[in-house]
């Protein structure tokens, strides 16, 4: 079977870019735990026998002792905001709009029992109500210091339940 030279070639690099897909999204990593859909998350925790006030609660605390302004929430989730650094507002900001840092964290139900709380945070400029203000999420390089928040929010709830300290979410 004799195939024209350009038929050859076509049907070459069709197979080498199907070959090169396939490694490329077989060796892809989650930072989610499997059966938990990737919505995009910077950072996730799971926690067990709590509820979702308790939840909101823990977050809430966390989220204030590390500067955040509790800006909104609706059922299971909830919006904080602080402003950016001075390096945010060198980096991002103009002369005159100021850079804030908003963080979305979700709280949804995983198993019976078990709560997958989750994060994504946001650069804003033109801050003003939530439908105000351009948000671009940051970059995966800054996911430890929001896990560091989390992971937080997990302890406190695991402390006020008295349960031992459970592992980090797979990254």
């Amino acid at each position: 079977m004799n195939l024209p030279i350009a038929l050859r070639r076509f049907l070459l690099a069709l197979v080498v870019t199907c070959a090169a897909a396939f490694f490329v999204s077989a060796c892809k990593t989650s930072r989610v735990a499997p059966g938990t859909p990737d919505d995009g998350s910077l950072a996730s925790v799971f926690v067990t026998n709590t509820t979702r006030s308790a939840i909101s609660e823990a977050a809430f605390l966390v989220m204030r002792e590390n500067g955040f302004i509790y800006k909104t929430s609706a059922e299971g989730s909830m919006v904080y905001e602080r402003e950016g650094s001075k390096w945010d507002q060198v980096a991002y900001g103009g002369w005159f709009e100021k850079i804030w840092t908003r963080v979305r964290i979700a709280v949804d139900a995983y198993q019976i029992g078990v709560f997958r709380v989750s994060c994504k945070v946001f650069r804003v400029d033109g801050r003003g109500d939530l439908s105000m203000g351009e948000e671009r999420l940051i970059s995966p390089k800054n996911a430890e210091y929001y896990q560091g928040l989390l992971n937080q929010v997990q302890a406190r709830i695991n402390a006020a339940a008295s349960l031992p300290p459970q592992p980090t979410a797979p990254r």
